[in-house]
């Protein structure tokens, strides 16, 4: 069931949302059309004229939201670890590892959707972290809407690794932390 769920997930349902996303994306930065629907007020630069200073924009609106949204899920799911990490001590302590049901309660803990998990998220993190700190050196060494053609590779190399983070980790942004952050993070 969980083969199924993910080869739905991964090769189904991401692909089509990335698609949708990346859309977006171009249209909001060039102006473009190649969304049906497009979001609304999802982006807060109306007033920049469209083009690669948009984008540039844009890459950071989102690494930084993507950023901090990764970096308080990271948080919880650090608590999550830990308790595991912390029942599987408790057991082999107190000796429970021969138990038939510590087994199953160890495969559990230990499975892909923890271990693994949190090294993805740990990673994904780790790098949209590099990404908006390379975003903010670039700010700081003068580029702007008057300059921006000069730092054109610079801005494609930002979102080639943005888009290859993303792909990379298929991480799911909680929602409820993208509400609670979106006004302190849109100002």
């Amino acid at each position: 069931l969980f083969f199924f769920i993910e080869i739905l997930i991964d090769y189904i349902l991401l692909p089509q949302a990335d698609n949708k996303r990346r859309d977006d994306f171009i249209d909001n930065s060039f102006g473009s059309k190649l969304s049906t629907k497009n979001s609304i007020c999802y982006y807060d630069n109306d007033d920049v004229k469209e083009g690669l200073f948009k984008v540039f924009l844009n890459l950071g609106e989102n690494s930084l939201f993507s950023k901090e949204i990764s970096n308080k899920m990271l948080s919880k799911e650090k608590v999550k670890f830990i308790v595991s990490i912390s029942i599987l001590i408790i057991m082999t302590v107190f000796g429970f590892v021969d138990n038939n049901y510590s087994y199953s309660i160890l495969q559990i803990l230990f499975s892909r959707i923890l271990i693994i998990s949190y090294f993805e998220l740990f990673m994904y993190n780790l790098n949209m972290t590099q990404i908006y700190d390379e975003i903010e050196i670039l700010i700081e060494n003068g580029l702007n809407n008057e300059n921006y053609k000069n730092y054109e590779a610079q801005i494609l190399r930002l979102l080639v690794k943005y888009e290859t983070n993303i792909s990379n980790y298929k991480i799911f942004l909680d929602s409820h932390i993208y509400n609670e952050l979106n006004p302190l993070l849109t100002e």
